[in-house]
Protein backbone atom coordinates (compact mmCIF):
# COMPACT_ATOMS: atom_id res chain seq x y z
CA UNK A 1 0.00 0.00 0.00
CA UNK A 2 1.37 3.43 -0.95
CA UNK A 3 1.21 5.72 2.07
CA UNK A 4 1.43 8.85 -0.11
CA UNK A 5 -2.23 8.35 -0.99
CA UNK A 6 -5.09 9.26 1.36
CA UNK A 7 -6.37 6.59 3.68
CA UNK A 8 -9.06 4.85 1.59
CA UNK A 9 -11.46 4.60 4.52
CA UNK A 10 -11.07 8.18 5.75
CA UNK A 11 -11.13 10.47 2.65
CA UNK A 12 -14.19 10.93 0.40
CA UNK A 13 -13.74 9.26 -2.97
CA UNK A 14 -14.63 10.89 -6.29
CA UNK A 15 -16.91 9.60 -9.04
CA UNK A 16 -16.24 11.04 -12.53
CA UNK A 17 -18.75 10.57 -15.35
CA UNK A 18 -17.93 11.38 -18.98
CA UNK A 19 -20.70 10.97 -21.56
CA UNK A 20 -19.38 9.26 -24.68
CA UNK A 21 -19.38 11.41 -27.87
CA UNK A 22 -22.16 13.39 -26.24
CA UNK A 23 -23.38 15.59 -29.11
CA UNK A 24 -23.29 12.76 -31.64
CA UNK A 25 -24.88 10.30 -29.21
CA UNK A 26 -27.76 12.73 -28.65
CA UNK A 27 -28.26 13.09 -32.41
CA UNK A 28 -28.14 9.32 -32.93
CA UNK A 29 -30.57 8.83 -30.07
CA UNK A 30 -32.95 11.38 -31.60
CA UNK A 31 -32.54 10.38 -35.25
CA UNK A 32 -32.76 6.69 -36.02
CA UNK A 33 -31.30 7.19 -39.52
CA UNK A 34 -27.94 8.14 -37.94
CA UNK A 35 -27.57 5.06 -35.76
CA UNK A 36 -24.54 2.95 -36.56
CA UNK A 37 -23.32 5.46 -39.17
CA UNK A 38 -20.23 7.71 -39.09
CA UNK A 39 -21.61 11.04 -37.89
CA UNK A 40 -20.15 14.44 -37.14
CA UNK A 41 -21.76 17.50 -35.58
CA UNK A 42 -20.77 20.89 -37.01
CA UNK A 43 -21.57 24.42 -35.79
CA UNK A 44 -23.11 25.39 -39.14
CA UNK A 45 -23.89 23.49 -42.35
CA UNK A 46 -21.04 24.75 -44.51
CA UNK A 47 -17.99 23.25 -46.18
CA UNK A 48 -15.64 25.71 -44.49
CA UNK A 49 -16.12 24.48 -40.94
CA UNK A 50 -15.04 21.52 -38.85
CA UNK A 51 -16.44 18.81 -36.61
CA UNK A 52 -17.11 19.80 -33.01
CA UNK A 53 -17.99 16.16 -32.23
CA UNK A 54 -17.56 12.81 -33.94
CA UNK A 55 -19.33 9.52 -33.33
CA UNK A 56 -17.30 6.44 -32.52
CA UNK A 57 -18.07 5.11 -36.01
CA UNK A 58 -16.46 8.27 -37.42
CA UNK A 59 -13.52 8.12 -35.02
CA UNK A 60 -12.77 4.59 -36.22
CA UNK A 61 -12.21 6.08 -39.69
CA UNK A 62 -9.84 8.78 -38.47
CA UNK A 63 -12.43 11.57 -38.19
CA UNK A 64 -12.24 13.43 -34.91
CA UNK A 65 -13.07 16.73 -33.27
CA UNK A 66 -11.47 19.49 -35.35
CA UNK A 67 -11.51 17.57 -38.63
CA UNK A 68 -12.51 19.88 -41.49
CA UNK A 69 -15.65 18.92 -43.38
CA UNK A 70 -13.84 18.38 -46.72
CA UNK A 71 -11.32 16.09 -45.00
CA UNK A 72 -14.14 14.19 -43.28
CA UNK A 73 -15.75 13.60 -46.69
CA UNK A 74 -12.43 12.35 -48.06
CA UNK A 75 -12.02 9.90 -45.19
CA UNK A 76 -15.66 8.77 -45.46
CA UNK A 77 -17.80 9.95 -48.39
CA UNK A 78 -20.90 8.65 -46.59
CA UNK A 79 -20.27 10.58 -43.37
CA UNK A 80 -23.45 12.06 -41.90
CA UNK A 81 -23.11 15.79 -41.20
CA UNK A 82 -25.50 17.27 -38.64
CA UNK A 83 -25.85 20.89 -37.55
CA UNK A 84 -25.46 21.36 -33.81
CA UNK A 85 -28.58 21.81 -31.66
CA UNK A 86 -27.23 23.30 -28.40
CA UNK A 87 -30.66 23.66 -26.77
CA UNK A 88 -31.28 19.95 -27.24
CA UNK A 89 -27.89 19.09 -25.72
CA UNK A 90 -28.64 21.30 -22.73
CA UNK A 91 -31.96 19.51 -22.28
CA UNK A 92 -30.14 16.15 -22.20
CA UNK A 93 -27.60 17.63 -19.77
CA UNK A 94 -30.43 18.65 -17.43
CA UNK A 95 -31.95 15.17 -17.60
CA UNK A 96 -28.54 13.67 -16.85
CA UNK A 97 -28.15 15.82 -13.72
CA UNK A 98 -31.67 14.94 -12.61
CA UNK A 99 -30.84 11.24 -12.85
CA UNK A 100 -27.59 11.69 -10.92
CA UNK A 101 -29.45 13.49 -8.13
CA UNK A 102 -31.02 10.14 -7.26
CA UNK A 103 -27.59 8.69 -6.48
CA UNK A 104 -25.43 11.52 -5.12
CA UNK A 105 -25.70 14.42 -2.70
CA UNK A 106 -22.69 16.33 -4.03
CA UNK A 107 -22.71 16.90 -7.82
CA UNK A 108 -20.53 19.32 -9.81
CA UNK A 109 -20.93 19.77 -13.56
CA UNK A 110 -17.50 20.41 -15.07
CA UNK A 111 -18.82 20.71 -18.62
CA UNK A 112 -21.96 19.77 -20.49
CA UNK A 113 -20.85 16.12 -20.67
CA UNK A 114 -18.60 15.75 -17.60
CA UNK A 115 -19.73 15.54 -13.99
CA UNK A 116 -17.84 14.96 -10.75
CA UNK A 117 -19.62 13.56 -7.68
CA UNK A 118 -18.62 12.55 -4.17
CA UNK A 119 -19.04 8.84 -3.57
CA UNK A 120 -21.42 8.33 -0.61
CA UNK A 121 -19.57 6.92 2.40
CA UNK A 122 -21.85 3.86 2.46
CA UNK A 123 -20.56 2.80 -0.97
CA UNK A 124 -16.81 3.01 -0.39
CA UNK A 125 -15.85 -0.60 -0.99
CA UNK A 126 -14.74 -2.00 -4.37
CA UNK A 127 -17.88 -4.07 -4.79
CA UNK A 128 -20.27 -1.28 -3.80
CA UNK A 129 -18.52 1.29 -6.00
CA UNK A 130 -18.78 -1.04 -8.99
CA UNK A 131 -22.46 -1.62 -8.24
CA UNK A 132 -23.02 2.14 -7.97
CA UNK A 133 -21.44 2.69 -11.40
CA UNK A 134 -23.67 -0.01 -12.86
CA UNK A 135 -26.82 1.54 -11.41
CA UNK A 136 -25.90 4.98 -12.75
CA UNK A 137 -25.30 3.59 -16.25
CA UNK A 138 -28.63 1.76 -16.19
CA UNK A 139 -30.47 4.86 -14.93
CA UNK A 140 -29.01 7.05 -17.69
CA UNK A 141 -29.84 4.46 -20.34
CA UNK A 142 -33.43 4.35 -19.10
CA UNK A 143 -33.94 8.11 -18.81
CA UNK A 144 -31.84 9.36 -21.73
CA UNK A 145 -31.82 6.40 -24.11
CA UNK A 146 -29.85 3.26 -24.81
CA UNK A 147 -27.35 5.10 -27.01
CA UNK A 148 -26.42 7.52 -24.22
CA UNK A 149 -23.45 5.65 -22.81
CA UNK A 150 -20.81 6.98 -20.44
CA UNK A 151 -17.38 6.16 -19.10
CA UNK A 152 -16.94 6.26 -15.32
CA UNK A 153 -13.86 6.56 -13.15
CA UNK A 154 -13.68 6.34 -9.34
CA UNK A 155 -10.50 7.40 -7.57
CA UNK A 156 -9.16 9.40 -4.58
CA UNK A 157 -9.75 12.80 -6.26
CA UNK A 158 -11.43 14.29 -9.35
CA UNK A 159 -8.24 14.43 -11.41
CA UNK A 160 -7.41 10.76 -10.92
CA UNK A 161 -11.05 9.77 -11.43
CA UNK A 162 -11.11 11.67 -14.73
CA UNK A 163 -7.91 10.01 -15.92
CA UNK A 164 -9.33 6.63 -14.85
CA UNK A 165 -12.49 7.25 -16.87
CA UNK A 166 -10.39 7.86 -19.99
CA UNK A 167 -8.73 4.44 -19.82
CA UNK A 168 -11.81 2.52 -20.98
CA UNK A 169 -13.95 4.08 -23.70
CA UNK A 170 -16.69 3.89 -24.66
CA UNK A 171 -19.02 2.70 -21.90
CA UNK A 172 -16.24 1.69 -19.50
CA UNK A 173 -15.66 1.70 -15.75
CA UNK A 174 -12.32 1.95 -13.94
CA UNK A 175 -11.68 2.32 -10.24
CA UNK A 176 -8.36 3.20 -8.66
CA UNK A 177 -7.36 3.12 -5.01
CA UNK A 178 -4.16 2.99 -3.00
CA UNK A 179 -3.71 -0.69 -3.87
CA UNK A 180 -3.06 0.03 -7.56
CA UNK A 181 -1.78 3.62 -7.50
CA UNK A 182 0.52 5.15 -8.59
CA UNK A 183 1.42 2.20 -10.86
CA UNK A 184 -1.91 2.49 -12.70
CA UNK A 185 -0.83 5.92 -13.91
CA UNK A 186 2.49 4.86 -15.36
CA UNK A 187 1.09 3.34 -18.56
CA UNK A 188 -0.63 6.59 -19.52
CA UNK A 189 1.07 8.99 -21.93
CA UNK A 190 1.88 12.46 -20.67
CA UNK A 191 -0.15 13.99 -23.50
CA UNK A 192 -3.22 12.02 -22.35
CA UNK A 193 -3.23 13.75 -18.96
CA UNK A 194 -5.74 16.64 -18.80
CA UNK A 195 -3.81 19.90 -18.67
CA UNK A 196 -0.70 18.62 -20.47
CA UNK A 197 -0.84 20.35 -23.82
CA UNK A 198 1.99 20.72 -26.37
CA UNK A 199 3.69 23.61 -24.55
CA UNK A 200 3.61 21.89 -21.14
CA UNK A 201 4.81 18.63 -22.68
CA UNK A 202 7.69 20.51 -24.31
CA UNK A 203 8.71 22.10 -21.00
CA UNK A 204 8.52 18.73 -19.26
CA UNK A 205 10.69 17.22 -21.98
CA UNK A 206 13.28 19.97 -21.56
CA UNK A 207 13.41 19.03 -17.87
CA UNK A 208 13.94 15.36 -18.75
CA UNK A 209 10.40 14.33 -17.78
CA UNK A 210 9.25 12.13 -20.66
CA UNK A 211 6.80 9.74 -18.98
CA UNK A 212 4.02 9.86 -16.42
CA UNK A 213 6.21 7.81 -14.10
CA UNK A 214 8.94 10.46 -14.34
CA UNK A 215 6.31 13.13 -13.65
CA UNK A 216 5.24 11.24 -10.54
CA UNK A 217 8.82 10.87 -9.30
CA UNK A 218 9.64 14.57 -9.74
CA UNK A 219 9.57 16.69 -6.60
CA UNK A 220 7.15 19.57 -6.01
CA UNK A 221 10.08 21.99 -6.34
CA UNK A 222 11.15 20.51 -9.69
CA UNK A 223 7.61 20.72 -11.08
CA UNK A 224 7.27 24.30 -9.87
CA UNK A 225 10.37 25.13 -11.92
CA UNK A 226 8.95 23.40 -14.98
CA UNK A 227 5.69 25.34 -14.81
CA UNK A 228 7.39 28.48 -13.57
CA UNK A 229 4.78 28.87 -10.84
CA UNK A 230 3.00 27.12 -7.98
CA UNK A 231 0.96 25.28 -10.61
CA UNK A 232 3.75 22.70 -10.78
CA UNK A 233 3.57 22.09 -7.05
CA UNK A 234 -0.20 21.67 -7.40
CA UNK A 235 0.44 18.89 -9.90
CA UNK A 236 2.69 17.10 -7.41
CA UNK A 237 -0.07 16.91 -4.82
CA UNK A 238 -2.90 16.38 -7.31
CA UNK A 239 -1.18 13.27 -8.67
CA UNK A 240 -1.17 11.96 -5.10
CA UNK A 241 -4.91 12.31 -4.58
CA UNK A 242 -5.11 15.76 -2.99
CA UNK A 243 -8.56 17.35 -2.78
CA UNK A 244 -7.17 20.84 -2.19
CA UNK A 245 -5.02 20.63 -5.32
CA UNK A 246 -7.41 19.02 -7.77
CA UNK A 247 -8.67 19.13 -11.33
CA UNK A 248 -9.90 22.46 -12.67
CA UNK A 249 -11.47 22.23 -16.15
CA UNK A 250 -10.21 24.42 -18.97
CA UNK A 251 -7.28 25.69 -16.95
CA UNK A 252 -3.73 24.46 -16.45
CA UNK A 253 -4.68 23.80 -12.88
CA UNK A 254 -3.85 27.36 -11.91
CA UNK A 255 -5.59 30.69 -11.61
CA UNK A 256 -3.58 32.85 -14.01
CA UNK A 257 -5.51 35.79 -15.51
CA UNK A 258 -6.53 35.61 -19.16
CA UNK A 259 -4.27 37.38 -21.65
CA UNK A 260 -7.08 38.00 -24.12
CA UNK A 261 -10.80 37.33 -24.40
CA UNK A 262 -12.69 37.09 -27.67
CA UNK A 263 -15.31 35.40 -29.78
CA UNK A 264 -15.45 34.50 -33.46
CA UNK A 265 -18.11 33.10 -35.76
CA UNK A 266 -18.31 31.51 -39.19
CA UNK A 267 -21.23 33.35 -40.71
CA UNK A 268 -24.28 31.44 -41.84
CA UNK A 269 -25.05 32.01 -45.55
CA UNK A 270 -27.91 34.42 -44.77
CA UNK A 271 -25.54 36.67 -42.79
CA UNK A 272 -22.76 36.89 -45.39
CA UNK A 273 -23.10 40.58 -46.09
CA UNK A 274 -21.54 43.72 -44.64
CA UNK A 275 -24.67 44.40 -42.59
CA UNK A 276 -24.85 40.80 -41.41
CA UNK A 277 -21.19 40.84 -40.36
CA UNK A 278 -21.72 44.06 -38.41
CA UNK A 279 -24.73 42.73 -36.54
CA UNK A 280 -23.02 39.46 -35.63
CA UNK A 281 -19.96 41.39 -34.45
CA UNK A 282 -22.18 43.40 -32.11
CA UNK A 283 -23.45 40.20 -30.53
CA UNK A 284 -19.96 38.71 -30.28
CA UNK A 285 -18.82 41.89 -28.54
CA UNK A 286 -21.56 41.54 -25.93
CA UNK A 287 -20.63 37.92 -25.30
CA UNK A 288 -16.91 38.68 -25.01
CA UNK A 289 -17.52 41.52 -22.54
CA UNK A 290 -19.75 39.23 -20.45
CA UNK A 291 -16.87 36.74 -20.25
CA UNK A 292 -14.47 39.53 -19.36
CA UNK A 293 -16.66 40.56 -16.42
CA UNK A 294 -16.97 36.92 -15.32
CA UNK A 295 -13.17 36.77 -15.17
CA UNK A 296 -13.11 40.03 -13.17
CA UNK A 297 -10.83 41.58 -15.76
CA UNK A 298 -10.76 44.79 -17.81
CA UNK A 299 -9.48 45.51 -21.32
CA UNK A 300 -7.78 48.50 -22.89
CA UNK A 301 -7.48 47.28 -26.49
CA UNK A 302 -9.69 45.57 -29.06
CA UNK A 303 -9.02 43.79 -32.36
CA UNK A 304 -11.64 43.16 -35.06
CA UNK A 305 -11.17 40.68 -37.91
CA UNK A 306 -13.34 40.03 -40.97
CA UNK A 307 -12.39 37.40 -43.55
CA UNK A 308 -13.83 37.65 -47.06
CA UNK A 309 -14.10 34.94 -49.71
CA UNK A 310 -14.01 35.73 -53.42
CA UNK A 311 -17.19 35.47 -55.50
CA UNK A 312 -17.94 34.44 -59.09
CA UNK A 313 -14.73 32.56 -59.70
CA UNK A 314 -12.56 35.14 -57.92
CA UNK A 315 -10.15 32.97 -55.96
CA UNK A 316 -8.47 35.63 -53.87
CA UNK A 317 -9.51 35.73 -50.24
CA UNK A 318 -9.18 38.93 -48.27
CA UNK A 319 -8.67 39.60 -44.58
CA UNK A 320 -9.62 42.93 -43.02
CA UNK A 321 -8.31 43.86 -39.58
CA UNK A 322 -8.51 46.91 -37.42
CA UNK A 323 -7.58 47.58 -33.82
CA UNK A 324 -7.94 50.25 -31.22
CA UNK A 325 -5.82 50.53 -28.07
CA UNK A 326 -4.56 52.87 -25.38
CA UNK A 327 -7.99 53.19 -23.82
CA UNK A 328 -8.81 53.28 -20.14
CA UNK A 329 -9.31 49.75 -18.83
CA UNK A 330 -12.98 48.82 -18.81
CA UNK A 331 -15.41 45.94 -19.31
CA UNK A 332 -18.47 48.15 -19.79
CA UNK A 333 -20.65 47.57 -22.87
CA UNK A 334 -21.51 51.24 -23.30
CA UNK A 335 -17.88 52.38 -23.34
CA UNK A 336 -16.72 49.69 -25.74
CA UNK A 337 -19.67 50.09 -28.10
CA UNK A 338 -18.70 53.74 -28.53
CA UNK A 339 -15.20 52.61 -29.49
CA UNK A 340 -16.28 49.76 -31.72
CA UNK A 341 -19.09 51.32 -33.75
CA UNK A 342 -16.70 53.41 -35.91
CA UNK A 343 -14.62 50.28 -36.49
CA UNK A 344 -17.66 48.28 -37.54
CA UNK A 345 -18.73 51.13 -39.81
CA UNK A 346 -15.30 50.98 -41.48
CA UNK A 347 -15.76 47.36 -42.60
CA UNK A 348 -15.47 47.48 -46.41
CA UNK A 349 -18.38 46.56 -48.68
CA UNK A 350 -17.00 44.12 -51.24
CA UNK A 351 -20.35 42.79 -52.40
CA UNK A 352 -19.32 42.68 -56.08
CA UNK A 353 -16.07 40.83 -55.38
CA UNK A 354 -16.26 38.94 -52.09
CA UNK A 355 -18.52 38.08 -49.17
CA UNK A 356 -17.63 38.02 -45.47
CA UNK A 357 -17.64 34.48 -44.09
CA UNK A 358 -15.81 34.89 -40.76
CA UNK A 359 -15.83 37.59 -38.08
CA UNK A 360 -14.06 37.90 -34.76
CA UNK A 361 -13.54 40.38 -31.95
CA UNK A 362 -10.82 40.08 -29.30
CA UNK A 363 -10.16 42.23 -26.25
CA UNK A 364 -6.54 42.52 -25.15
CA UNK A 365 -4.13 44.26 -22.77
CA UNK A 366 -6.16 42.90 -19.88
CA UNK A 367 -5.96 43.90 -16.26
CA UNK A 368 -7.48 42.44 -13.13
CA UNK A 369 -10.22 44.64 -11.69
CA UNK A 370 -8.47 44.72 -8.32
CA UNK A 371 -5.29 46.11 -9.93
CA UNK A 372 -6.91 49.04 -11.72
CA UNK A 373 -5.94 52.55 -10.71
CA UNK A 374 -9.03 54.31 -9.40
CA UNK A 375 -10.61 56.76 -11.82
CA UNK A 376 -10.72 60.46 -11.06
CA UNK A 377 -14.34 60.43 -12.10
CA UNK A 378 -16.90 58.80 -9.79
CA UNK A 379 -19.26 58.13 -12.70
CA UNK A 380 -16.71 55.73 -14.24
CA UNK A 381 -16.63 53.64 -11.07
CA UNK A 382 -20.42 53.75 -10.83
CA UNK A 383 -20.76 52.61 -14.44
CA UNK A 384 -18.47 49.63 -13.85
CA UNK A 385 -20.37 48.67 -10.68
CA UNK A 386 -23.61 48.87 -12.65
CA UNK A 387 -22.16 46.63 -15.37
CA UNK A 388 -21.14 44.01 -12.77
CA UNK A 389 -24.59 44.13 -11.16
CA UNK A 390 -26.32 43.66 -14.51
CA UNK A 391 -23.93 40.82 -15.31
CA UNK A 392 -24.79 39.05 -12.04
CA UNK A 393 -28.53 39.41 -12.69
CA UNK A 394 -28.25 38.06 -16.24
CA UNK A 395 -26.05 35.19 -15.10
CA UNK A 396 -28.65 34.10 -12.57
CA UNK A 397 -31.86 34.74 -14.50
CA UNK A 398 -30.83 34.68 -18.13
CA UNK A 399 -30.42 37.67 -20.41
CA UNK A 400 -33.10 39.89 -18.90
CA UNK A 401 -31.32 43.26 -18.61
CA UNK A 402 -29.44 45.29 -21.23
CA UNK A 403 -27.06 48.21 -20.67
CA UNK A 404 -27.26 51.00 -23.22
CA UNK A 405 -28.62 50.30 -26.67
CA UNK A 406 -29.85 46.69 -26.92
CA UNK A 407 -28.30 44.50 -29.57
CA UNK A 408 -31.13 42.24 -30.68
CA UNK A 409 -29.33 39.71 -32.81
CA UNK A 410 -29.17 36.76 -30.43
CA UNK A 411 -31.76 34.97 -32.57
CA UNK A 412 -29.47 35.36 -35.58
CA UNK A 413 -26.26 34.00 -34.08
CA UNK A 414 -26.38 30.32 -33.07
CA UNK A 415 -26.13 29.37 -29.41
CA UNK A 416 -22.68 27.96 -28.68
CA UNK A 417 -21.78 25.70 -25.79
CA UNK A 418 -18.37 26.62 -24.45
CA UNK A 419 -15.93 23.93 -23.40
CA UNK A 420 -16.50 24.58 -19.74
CA UNK A 421 -19.24 24.34 -17.18
CA UNK A 422 -22.73 24.80 -18.68
CA UNK A 423 -23.32 27.65 -16.20
CA UNK A 424 -20.85 29.68 -18.26
CA UNK A 425 -22.83 29.40 -21.47
CA UNK A 426 -22.80 32.59 -23.47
Amino acid sequence: MNTLFPDFSAVPRKFFLDMNSFYCSVEQQEQERLRGKPTIVVPVLAEHTCAIAASYEAKALGIKTGTAVPMARMLCPAVQIVEARPKLYLEYHGRMLKALNDHFVSIRALSIDEVACRVPSLYQTPQKEAALAGRVKAHLAHDLGQLMTCSIGIAPNVFLAKVASETKKPDGFTRWDDHCLPEALFGIKLSDLPGVGPSVKRRLGEAGILTTEALWNASAEELACVWGSVVGARWYYMLRGSHECDYQPMQTLGTEPKKSVGHSNILAPEHRSRTGAQRILLELTRKALTRLRNYRQLASAVHVTVKFRGLRGIRRDYMWRQQSNKHLHSSDDKIWMQILRPIFDAIPDLASEAEPFYVGVTFGKLLLEKDRTLSLFEEDAEQDRLAQTVNAVNKKHGRVVELGEPVKVSDQIPLRISFGAPESLE
